[in-house]
């Protein structure tokens, strides 16, 4: 009836947790991965870079002959190469 233990199965005490495991790369794997982001970020700015054609080049695409004037502009002078003066300052 008596329980015997024996203390040399059983775990010892630990303080800490176990370190986390690292994490290792492989040249190869480097390598691989910077080539791919290389040929991503080249073909990017060479598409980036291309010049496109919009068509027509000659056509206007925003015309400022016919805008209606602000009522404001009526009461301005047309011509400002002789502005009218006041009188002289002593």
């Amino acid at each position: 009836m008596t329980d015997t233990t024996n203390t040399t199965d059983a775990s010892p005490m630990r303080l800490r947790a176990e370190p986390p495991r690292v994490t290792r790369l492989s040249r190869k794997m480097l390598a691989g991965v910077g080539a791919v982001a290389l040929f991503g970020v080249g073909g990017a700015l060479i598409y980036a870079l291309q010049t496109r054609d919009a068509g027509p080049g000659n056509e206007e695409l925003y015309s400022t002959e016919n805008r209606p004037t602000a009522d404001g502009l009526s009461g301005l002078p047309r011509d400002y190469t002789g502005p009218v003066l006041g009188p002289a300052l002593p």
